[in-house]
C-alpha cells in the first residue's frame, strides 16, 4: 500500500471541508448541496469535521448541535410513533455517535431516548426481524441493537453483557 503524500491528503481534507460547508445551512446540514435539510445530514455534517479533524468547529457548535440533535430525535420519534422503526434507529444510533463526538451523551434527554428501549428482549427483537435468518434489513436492526446495547452498558452503566454476548 502506497502512503498519500502530505500535499494530496491536505488537498483532500480541504475538498471534504468545502462540500460539508456547501451542504450546511444556519447550523443545519444537507446531505449533498442541493437536497433538503435532514436530521441525518447534521449527524454526518459532525461525523465529517471529526474525520477531518476539525476541533475548532466542533468545540464551537457543540451546543447548538447538540440542542438540535435532541430535539430532531423528539420530533422523530413524536412522528413515527413507534421505536422500533428503521429509520428512527437509525436516527438515534448515527445521534449517539454524534452526541458522543460532541461530548454530549450526558444530555437528559439522550437518556430518555434510550431507556425506553432497554427494558425489551432484545434477542426477541432480532429474532422478528430475522436476523437469524439473514433477511434484508436485519443487519441494520442487529446493528442497531448492538449499538444501543453498548451505549447502555458503557454510557448508562447498567450491565446488559448478557443481551450483547447472546
Amino acid at each position: 500500500m502506497t502512503e498519500i503524500k502530505k500535499e494530496k491528503l491536505e488537498l483532500i481534507i480541504n475538498n471534504y471541508r468545502t462540500f460539508i460547508e456547501l451542504c450546511s445551512k444556519d447550523n443545519d446540514f444537507k446531505l449533498t448541496p442541493m437536497s433538503e435539510i435532514s436530521p441525518y445530514a447534521l449527524c454526518f455534517g459532525i461525523f465529517g469535521y471529526h474525520l477531518i479533524g476539525d476541533k475548532e468547529i466542533i468545540y464551537d457548535k457543540r451546543n447548538i448541535w447538540t440542542d438540535k440533535i435532541i430535539n430532531n430525535l423528539d420530533n422523530f420519534k413524536e412522528e413515527d410513533k413507534t421505536i422500533f422503526s428503521k429509520p428512527y434507529l437509525q436516527l438515534l444510533t448515527f445521534s449517539l455517535s454524534a452526541l458522543k463526538i460532541l461530548d454530549s451523551l450526558n444530555h437528559p434527554s439522550t437518556k430518555n431516548h434510550v431507556e425506553t428501549i432497554q427494558n425489551y428482549n432484545i434477542e426477541d427483537l432480532l429474532d422478528q426481524a430475522g436476523v437469524k435468518l439473514g433477511l434484508p434489513s436485519s443487519g441494520n436492526m442487529a446493528m442497531f441493537w448492538a449499538i444501543l446495547l453498548i451505549h447502555i452498558n458503557d454510557f448508562m452503566e447498567v450491565n446488559v453483557d448478557d443481551q450483547i454476548n447472546s
